[in-house]
């Protein structure tokens, strides 16, 4: 080692020594996390002030600016070696994740009470902490950008590619959350809707096109029989063992009984004491059973869940048990649409859970329906959701998975030259 690599080599030590570390960076964490419980406390839980366009933008270049201006004047103090340092990207991204952590653990939901609501644990993404955990992240991977850019080597370029698309996709998701509209349109089959409805705020928005219900589908599992406490009126299923599905198998047990089917419709109505197939509008399934008991008791009965029009009816076994059917679980649903513009142009679509369509800026999902009347409904409830910055955080995604493809492909072939 020559004399100039050993003054380098003393003066990096020497600033390391003077660098906080693993300590520092969490001891921020702390101070960050509890001054903004503190906040939300002394404003009452009140809601963050939403920047909405333009507003966020010009306060996320005006803060990016600032980046730049610190990595400038600041080039070679302390705190800027702390920040572009691992220990502040571990601790960065240790409260950024904590804050992910509560909102796996806790329902989240701004109307809640409790110690949650008082702690703004049931509300993660309106809070303080969580404002000042992006604000960190956002630093330390703002200031590592830069520096790599400023002092650029190609051995770096992966690096420098998947850190932008981090850093833009936590600025999109935080600078534009306001930013997006989320609205719910009650449609009817045969009637043309084009007003939909914010459920936070009650406002009622005129939609620049419009929805026909040509027809709502939905389909379903078949029911299910299980056995309940005559008294309670509790389901004993024993976390699923005592529940039969009505398709298979014609004899089996439940409980104390063997259960053999006698006749089963998947639609059905009542004439006189016996069921008979009937294919109308609220008409339910029914089932005819045998039971026999271990004390050799036979009962037979007809079973049906009823319907929005048609009473339910059970099998009295004996002084606490009964057999019910229960309501068909939904297997899909979806609804048929006809997409209106004001210029005559129209277009077809199929719209089913977790299948949006997608129509300029606006995603469309199923999103319920009647449930009184269930696969007779002729009432469908969709979301609209517009995101603006949407295309930002797909950048971001995209960037992020370019430096990763980067640094496999050209790290492999440096280790395969080598």
């Amino acid at each position: 080692m020559n004399s100039d690599q050993q003054k380098e080599f003393r003066a990096t030590k020497s600033i390391r020594k003077k660098s906080w570390s693993y300590k520092e960076g969490f001891l921020i964490v702390f101070v960050l996390f509890f001054a903004g419980i503190i906040i939300e406390w002394v404003n009452g839980f009140s809601p963050l002030p939403e920047l909405i366009f333009p507003q966020n933008l010009i306060i996320g270049i005006g803060f990016c600016t600032l980046l730049i201006a610190y990595y400038l004047l600041f080039n070679k103090s302390k705190s800027l070696n702390f920040l572009i340092s691992i220990p502040a990207a571990l601790s960065s991204i240790s409260f950024f994740a904590i804050n992910a952590l509560i909102m796996g653990l806790f329902l989240q939901n701004p109307n809640m009470d409790g110690w949650q609501a008082r702690l703004s644990f049931s509300n993660v993404s309106s809070s303080w902490y969580y404002v000042f955990s992006s604000l960190y992240i956002l630093i330390v991977l703002g200031l590592v950008i830069i520096n790599k850019l400023f002092q650029f080597k190609r051995k770096d370029l992966g690096v420098l590619i998947s850190h932008l698309g981090l850093w833009l996709v936590i600025f999109a998701a935080s600078m534009g959350s306001f930013d997006v509209t989320r609205l719910e349109m009650n449609l009817s089959e045969g009637e043309i809707s084009y007003q939909a409805t914010d459920r936070s705020t009650g406002k009622v928005y005129s939609m620049p096109f419009a929805f026909r219900l040509t027809n709502f589908i939905l389909e379903e599992y078949p029911p299910k029989l299980g056995i309940v406490d005559n008294t309670s009126g509790t389901l004993l299923h024993e976390q699923g063992k005592n529940l039969r599905i009505l398709e298979g198998d014609s004899t089996f047990q439940l409980m104390n009984w063997e259960v053999q089917i006698l006749n089963y419709y998947e639609t059905a109505g009542k004439a006189g004491k016996q069921y008979y197939f009937m294919h109308d509008i609220g008409a339910p399934p029914a089932v005819k059973v045998q039971a026999i008991s271990n004390l050799s008791d036979t009962l037979i009965g007809w079973i049906t869940c009823g319907s929005f029009n048609t009473q339910f009816e059970s099998l009295k076994l004996d002084d606490k048990h009964a057999m019910i059917m229960l309501f068909p679980e939904p297997k899909n649903y979806k609804s048929e649409i006809d997409l209106l513009l004001p210029n005559g142009d129209q277009s077809h679509f199929y719209l089913e859970v977790n299948q949006p369509y997608t129509w300029d800026e606006w995603e469309i999902y199923q999103l319920s329906y009647d449930d009184e009347f269930g696969r007779w409904s002729d009432r469908s409830v969709v979301e609209l959701v517009r995101d603006p910055w949407i295309k930002v955080v797909y950048t971001g995604i995209f960037l992020v998975l370019a430096g990763a493809i980067y640094l496999f492909w050209f790290g492999r072939s440096k280790k395969i030259n080598s």
